[in-house]
């Protein structure tokens, strides 16, 4: 998509917000943490923990009841991981996101959560927690957690910690600047001709200024050495920040005033 992706992050935080929440409210007020019967529909679980999940990053409440709910749901499970995972397993994801989304200033359910990575021998939740990790709003730890990554008994693969502190949209600048400053031992680690790197060398395309278009091309030719195949996904790349700056220019004044008259009455 050509939209601006710093747009899609204004309009997630001044829209989407207030319409999804209102949206799912109804739904999430009549809704069970917990199956009502063994045989509920087969995609029941997954359409519980994505509205469940969608509403508690929306609302922005941690006093709403579905908040505090999910809350305490992870402080029980932290305390007893092995004890707790049946009450929570249709619902992991929302209750190990909300947790970090709601966290406090010590970072308190981070470093527990950080545990819990450790402690984990399955990979399908070390991704769920890694990915909850990733949208803490402290940048300390996510520094803490980008340099713990490699080592070498780092859970469910170094590139996939930098790839989520991207991905959530918060860290933008934050993942760019570590994608520089660790690409030769990401390089190294990987090789440039895996796909694994293909996913770093697309971070930067979310930017959509000029400024930022030269940074990234200034940043990659001098990587030349060891660029590898990733070259053409740096073609890419490049290429999506000049379709977002063209994008801006020309529709985000419109749109985002569109947006500001939107009502949700």
């Amino acid at each position: 998509s050509n939209l601006s992706f710093y747009f899609k992050q204004w309009y997630q935080r001044r829209v989407r917000g207030k319409y999804v929440a209102a949206m799912l409210k109804p739904r999430v007020d009549d809704m069970t943490w917990n199956p009502l019967s063994d045989d509920e529909p087969i995609t029941a679980p997954k359409m519980r923990d994505m509205a469940l999940r969608n509403y508690c990053k929306a609302i922005g409440d941690e006093t709403d009841s579905v908040v505090a709910e999910a809350l305490k749901k992870f402080t029980e499970f932290a305390a007893d991981p092995a004890g707790k995972k049946s009450g929570i397993s249709d619902v992991f994801t929302t209750v190990m996101r909300t947790a970090i989304i709601y966290d406090d200033d010590k970072s308190t359910n981070w470093h527990k959560m950080w545990k819990l990575l450790q402690d984990s021998d399955w990979e399908a939740d070390q991704r769920i927690y890694i990915a909850a990790l990733a949208r803490s709003k402290d940048e300390t730890v996510l520094r803490q957690m980008i340099k713990d990554s490699f080592a070498e008994d780092a859970k469910a693969g170094t590139w996939r910690y930098l790839y989520y502190v991207s991905y959530h949209g918060d860290h933008y600048d934050l993942a760019w600047e570590l994608l520089q400053t660790n690409w030769d031992e990401y390089a190294l680690r990987y090789n440039t001709t895996s796909f694994t790197m293909g996913y770093l060398v697309e971070i930067p395309e979310v930017f959509d200024t000029d400024e930022k278009l030269t940074e990234v091309e200034t940043f990659f030719a001098s990587k030349e050495s060891n660029i590898g195949t990733g070259k053409k996904t740096v073609e890419e790349t490049v290429a999506k920040i000049k379709s977002n700056i063209k994008w801006k220019k020309e529709h985000f004044d419109n749109v985002k005033q569109w947006f500001t008259n939107l009502t949700f009455d």
